[in-house]
């Protein structure tokens, strides 16, 4: 009997060890094998470090830029790019459907003074549709980006189904609000190049922000003595050259002669439209007021060589 016993203990050990042997062992973090190996082991080690709760669904390597996208600890989808071993942008995708909440309250307040209402943002997580913070290395401001469909007011009037791409600085300056022409922010990983180049030329200015218009021309978008203005650059092959530097004019300015008249002209094509935005204009060409008629939506622009 005692023999039976023995023998009937023996087998249900190996029973139990054999199911012990069928359960594989995974680590606590382990990246999945996609991320594992593309991703250098530096700039894993100090992802894992910045975010110990992420969970991992894609990465990229694209020459000397590496990103990975991932669900971190708070529930929030977020980008980040390395480029070599350096972080350089991160993107954090906010709820769409309560990201008013979200907002810090100076970004809060431009964005209702635009007047956009009803926005709609698709359904089931729409990608074409969202609201990201984007920090980049070498600004200092972090900026919210917000797109989506939405009524807007234009010379005071409301208009339905309007595609807005807003993008505001942390600090509430409105840095543009576009309505075609555009890129996602996070699409161009950095601006170093730029950046850098707009230091020298302006002496250190405040960097504000920046977008893209049109996939090759970016826009930098600085503080320079209190005034706001939007540094552009056409970018090719991580190149950058200057193109342009442009910033709006209070309405009270003293303007010459010559420019009241052209005002008063206004545009021929189109007499019902009102002057809407006086602006300066340096290019390599030289110095130019633009005269502006019209609405955000709706205008053209005339331009006048500063004499």
């Amino acid at each position: 009997m005692k023999k039976v016993r023995f023998i009937l203990c023996a087998v249900m050990a190996l029973v139990l060890f054999s199911c012990e042997k069928e359960i594989p062992q995974v680590p606590e973090r382990q990246y999945p094998d996609y991320s594992t190996e593309i991703i250098s082991p530096e700039i894993k080690q100090d992802f894992l470090e910045r975010y110990p709760e992420a969970k991992v669904q894609s990465a990229f390597e694209k020459g000397k830029y590496h990103g990975v996208t991932f669900i971190d600890g708070d529930g929030l989808r977020k980008d980040v790019v390395y480029k070599e071993r350096w972080l350089v942008l991160t993107a954090t995708w906010l709820n769409v459907n309560d990201f008013l909440s979200q907002l810090p309250r100076p970004v809060l307040g431009t964005y209702l003074a635009t007047g956009i209402k009803n926005e709609y943002f698709g359904e089931d997580d729409d990608p074409r549709y969202y609201v990201v913070e984007v920090k980049r290395a070498g600004i200092e401001q972090k900026q919210y980006e917000i797109h989506c469909s939405a009524t807007f007011m234009d010379g005071g009037k409301e208009v339905e189904d309007v595609t807005c791409h807003l993008v505001i600085s942390e600090d509430g300056t409105l840095v543009t609000c576009q309505h075609a022409h555009f890129l996602p922010t996070r699409y161009t990983y950095d601006c170093d190049a730029a950046v850098e180049a707009v230091r020298k030329m302006y002496n250190c200015p405040e960097i504000l922000g920046f977008y893209n218009e049109t996939g090759s021309y970016d826009r930098i978008v600085i503080r320079d003595k209190g005034v706001v203005k939007t540094v552009s650059f056409y970018s090719y092959d991580n190149e950058f050259e200057w193109t342009g530097t442009r910033y709006s004019l209070h309405r009270l300015t003293m303007f010459p002669e010559y420019l009241l008249k052209v005002i008063e002209e206004g545009d021929a094509k189109h007499p019902e439209r009102k002057l809407f935005d006086v602006f300066i204009l340096e290019n390599q060409d030289g110095k130019f007021y633009g005269l502006t008629f019209g609405s955000e939506l709706n205008n053209s622009t005339i331009y006048v060589k500063i004499k």
